[in-house]
């Protein structure tokens, strides 16, 4: 499997026609950032690291761009033949109508509708040349990605714990605080009504439990934004028991019957 992925542009006009340099720019970055956002499903954090180079570029009608992945000098290898791959298998399972594996999230499908934004205009359609495999990226690829329904989705009553910190209280307007999560996404973005705002103030640097509605991404197992309901202030992580406070604390949870032996009643019922 290849390092490198090539795409075609044919523009509107016939044979002779020239691609526009701005329509050509957004299909470039919005396709190699949809490649980047499938390495980050498949490589985590390492895909922070990679880069693209233009291999070769033709501007005769039609364009054709060749693009190379490659890793920053100190960062370690990822597998570009695999990455390429699987972003292949999402585009076919879209111009086909099949299921969309979970590679293709959120932010994957948006690039790909900025992509398709010059098609039907300046640009008559693109080819995507993948591992030997050529992949149709025109009209009726367009209307496919809009027909996806990738709204995001809203669970009520939630709460999430973690440190509040980078808080905006002071315009009114668009009051919010970033949560540090003590698990899943690396920050949250919490908005608040004005009521809260002294809350929040107090709250600020410490441990606490956010209440409120969540918001998620198309597909995303984690949360990018709660509508705060209230805040509970939690005692510092440090000052919770651990597991020696509760040595002895019942030492007749057990009957007459040693530790050994009472596991052995519970599992033989």
């Amino acid at each position: 499997m290849s390092d490198t992925v090539k795409l075609t542009v044919e523009a509107s006009g016939g044979p002779t026609a020239k691609v526009i340099v701005d329509d050509f720019l957004q299909q470039t970055q919005s396709l190699l950032a949809a490649l980047k956002e499938t390495a980050k499903v498949l490589e985590g954090a390492k895909a922070q690291n990679i880069r693209y180079r233009i291999e070769s570029l033709s501007t005769q009608s039609p364009l054709i761009a060749e693009y190379r992945g490659e890793m920053m000098d100190f960062a370690s290898p990822v597998n570009f033949g695999h990455i390429h791959h699987t972003f292949e298998i999402g585009l076919d399972a879209i111009v086909a109508n099949k299921d969309i594996p979970e590679t293709v999230n959120a932010s994957v499908l948006k690039f790909l509708r900025d992509f398709c934004i010059p098609i039907g205009g300046s640009i008559t359609t693109n080819r995507l040349s993948i591992n030997g495999t050529l992949i149709q990226l025109d009209a009726a690829f367009r209307n496919a990605i809009a027909k996806i329904n990738a709204e995001d989705k809203t669970e009520r009553g939630m709460f999430v714990k973690g440190m509040i910190e980078a808080a905006n209280i002071h315009e009114s307007n668009r009051f919010f605080f970033f949560l540090y999560p003590t698990r899943g996404p690396q920050r949250i973005r919490c908005v608040f009504p004005s009521d809260l705002r002294e809350a929040v103030r107090e709250a600020f640097g410490k441990f606490v439990r956010v209440h409120g509605d969540f918001k998620y991404a198309w597909r995303e197992k984690y949360p990018y934004e709660v509508r705060v309901q209230r805040i509970e202030s939690l005692p510092p992580r440090g000052d919770l028991p651990d597991i020696r406070t509760f040595f002895g604390a019942a030492p007749d949870a057990t009957w007459d019957l040693n530790t050994e032996d009472f596991m052995e009643e519970l599992r033989n019922g």
